[in-house]
Order: structure tokens, then C-alpha cells, then sequence
């Protein structure tokens, strides 16, 4: 046999039930259970214990793989090392000739990436520098440090009158007057 499937009653009475279902299969190191969906539906891929709805195990780094029928060798990989690390790779083998870009969308719109020379971009689909932030005219705050208050604003535009720069201190808590350098 090169397959099977089998289900199994881990334990029965009249007041518990539970079982699991197992995928088998054997290659030329031998086979083995390669997944399990248990009782409560948690899968198991590389293990039959699984502990969360899908729980992936492995000997060597787990990794889930996404790639395209038509380019399979161009790929992105989500994993996790030995330290319990998560890392997400784009494009791991170099094979696609466009630039690998990782990008995050929220509300199916990107709102930042980070392309294949280390550039991060928020706002900006072609981040010109290390960290490129880019904001409309009338959002005002392009970023902040901050503990109880504002202690350092980068301001464009719209906002405190139409100043630019940074604003150091801020109208609220005990600084009243805010320091501007442009």
C-alpha cells in the first residue's frame, strides 16, 4: 500500500465521544501519518495532536509555500525557525525577474511595502529613501514620538496653521509653546 486513510476512536463511552480521521502515505523512507483532522476539527499536518484549528509540524523549518500555476518557481514562503521565529520571504530563490516587493493591505489598499533593497514605503507605493512616509497635505501629522503628549511631531501642511517641519512639544500637557524647526 502507497495510501491510506483511516478513521480512529480515541475514546468511547456513553458520555464521551471523540475520534480523529488519518491520511497515511508511504514514500521511500517509509511512510506514515502525514495528517490528521481530529474531533474537534483542528487539522494536523506533521502531527496528530493538533492544537489549534491548523497546526503545522515539522522536523526540519515548517514553512507554507504560495506560488502560482503558471510561475511555480517564483514563490513567497511563511515560517518559523527553531527560536519560534516568524518569517515571511518573498520571492526565496530569486527566480522572478521583477523586483520581490512585500506588501501589506488593509481594507484592500496598500498602506505599506518594503521592496527588494531594504526600502520601507507607508503612503507610497516607490519609496525613495531607507523610510519613506508620505502623507496628504491635510492629514498633518506624518509621524509622532510620544509618552502622555506629544513630544515631537513631523508636521506638512493642513495642520498647526500650515507649518512644516518638526514640531517639538506640543499645544497640550505642560507645553504651551510648541518649538517648530524647519
Amino acid at each position: 500500500e502507497y495510501a491510506a486513510v483511516a478513521g480512529e476512536v480515541v475514546e468511547h463511552d456513553n458520555a464521551t465521544r471523540s475520534g480523529s480521521l488519518n491520511f497515511f502515505t508511504v514514500d521511500a523512507n517509509g511512510g506514515g501519518n502525514r495528517l490528521t483532522i481530529d474531533g474537534s476539527g483542528n487539522v494536523g499536518i506533521g502531527t496528530t495532536a493538533p492544537n489549534s484549528l491548523l497546526h503545522l509540524q515539522s522536523s526540519v523549518t515548517p514553512t507554507i509555500r504560495l506560488s502560482q500555476t503558471a510561475t511555480p518557481t517564483a514563490y513567497a514562503a511563511i515560517y518559523s525557525d527553531s527560536n519560534g521565529t516568524v518569517n515571511i520571504n518573498a520571492d526565496p530563490g530569486n527566480a522572478s525577474a521583477a523586483e520581490s516587493i512585500f506588501r501589506v493591505f488593509v481594507d484592500n489598499s496598500e498602506t505599506m511595502r518594503i521592496n527588494s533593497s531594504g526600502r520601507v514605503g507607508i503612503g507610497t507605493t516607490a519609496p525613495s529613501s531607507l523610510l519613506d512616509v508620505e502623507v496628504a497635505a491635510t492629514d498633518g501629522v506624518a509621524g509622532s514620538v510620544a509618552n502622555s503628549y506629544p513630544v515631537a511631531d513631523f508636521i506638512v501642511g493642513g495642520s498647526g496653521g500650515g507649518k512644516r517641519g518638526l514640531q517639538i512639544g506640543g499645544p497640550t500637557g505642560s507645553v504651551s509653546s510648541p518649538v517648530y524647526l524647519k
